[in-house]
């Protein structure tokens, strides 16, 4: 199909610089160019984490043939493939550009990533995508649009792989502890927070030289998680824990405060001391015009009073006004000490993010009005909000 393009060439002012060129426009006409011809090696990729580093997919594609003033131009051509799922009309395609090439060969790992942008992740399912290229040459207005190619899709899981079976919740006992080896332990003090997929936290006082178990239930001698040698070199700053079986764990020789983190992926604990200005409140509150409180303090509790629900961690539902801020408070009715964050410009804080520590910014509210649970967890200082 023969298309005619007119345009003024924006490189005459780099020619201006070079010689004594009048200031003419100079104008170029398109006199031709064909849609792209677009074509795949295969129909179906089925990702394996093993294809990481090898080309999966071919896509080739026709010579445009553009011409300009009668002559062929194949210089200066950009194609940009765009991926999509199937049926969502490339409203938000991934894209892969390529300056003058006839193909393009994507890797197992660039193409992994390409479906997780796209939302692509269940490795169980099988997806089928849209995929077209656009040429151009020069300017949007010459741009070319090929054929649509359906492909059937399967990606692979970048998710590590635990060690142990992770349980749903971990709490920690021994004479190390408050609560000493008395089971049930008590909560929320001694509940680990949950930092992650695989990964618990918390913030304990331990006395010297005594001892601990982790529990996957509260009350229940049935399972633990121990060590396999508590007098290897090392083992009161962490190590390797083993399931079911194994010795008490020893707690560092000097008492105070410790933040423990236990990882099933690399089924390794460690333990930190931790400075009293770095210990998580023991109540929490929030303020801000976008509560229904406002900036009055002190706040109405117990609507905008948190609720603890393990070490370190607190929750709280609460209407919340769209486009106003708010901040955590430590104390209701002071303005000593405050929870904020460092930027309110940063993405998604609206959201969640990092808090800072009497010092910062407001925390801008989501843009959308309405109840939202609020999870604020001391362990790494972040904040999480979910629309209920």
């Amino acid at each position: 199909m023969k298309k005619n393009f007119r345009f003024i060439n924006i490189f005459f002012l780099a020619g201006l610089a070079l010689s004594s060129c009048s200031k003419e426009d100079i104008d170029s006409v398109f006199t031709d160019g064909v849609a792209p011809t677009l074509s795949s090696s295969v129909n179906r990729v089925n990702l394996v984490p093993a294809d990481s580093s090898k080309n999966v997919i071919t896509f080739n594609w026709s010579d445009p043939n553009y011409q300009i003033d009668g002559e062929k131009s194949s210089h200066n051509v950009t194609y940009t493939l765009e991926i999509d799922s199937l049926g969502k009309n490339f409203a938000k395609p991934q894209r892969l550009t390529v300056t003058n090439a006839v193909n393009s060969l994507v890797n197992g790992k660039d193409f992994n990533r390409i479906l997780a942008n796209l939302g692509i992740a269940d490795s169980a399912r099988n997806y089928s995508l849209a995929i077209r290229l656009k040429a151009a040459l020069y300017l949007p207005s010459t741009e070319l649009v090929s054929n649509t190619l359906n492909l059937t899709v399967s990606p692979y899981s970048t998710e590590p792989i635990a060690l142990y079976p992770v349980p749903d919740n971990l709490f920690i006992v021994g004479d190390a502890t408050q609560g000493g080896w008395n089971n049930p332990v008590p909560v929320p003090t001694q509940k680990f927070t949950r930092l992650d997929k695989f990964t618990f936290g918390g913030i304990f006082q331990l006395t010297g030289g005594n001892k601990y178990l982790f529990l996957p239930t509260n009350g229940d001698w049935g399972h633990k998680y121990a060590v396999a040698n508590a007098g290897a070199a090392g083992m009161r700053e962490g190590g390797d824990f083993i399931v079911d079986s194994g010795q008490d764990i020893p707690a560092p020789l000097t008492s105070g405060f410790y933040k423990i983190t236990v990882d099933f992926v690399k089924g390794k604990y460690t333990v930190t001391p931790v400075a009293n200005s770095e210990l998580p409140p023991a109540s929490l509150y929030i303020v801000g015009d976008a509560t229904g409180g406002g900036w009055n303090n002190p706040v109405p509790v117990p609507t905008q009073e948190f609720t603890q629900v393990s070490n370190g961690t607190f929750e709280l539902s609460v209407p919340l006004n769209a486009g106003k801020k708010y901040l955590f408070l430590p104390q209701n009715g002071s303005w000593d000490h405050k929870f904020a964050i460092a930027n309110a410009d940063a993405p998604s804080v609206k959201l969640g993010g990092k808090l800072v520590a009497d010092s910062g910014v407001d925390i801008p509210a989501p843009d959308e009005g309405g109840t939202y649970r609020i999870s604020v967890e001391f362990i790494n200082k972040t904040y999480k909000l979910t629309k209920l």
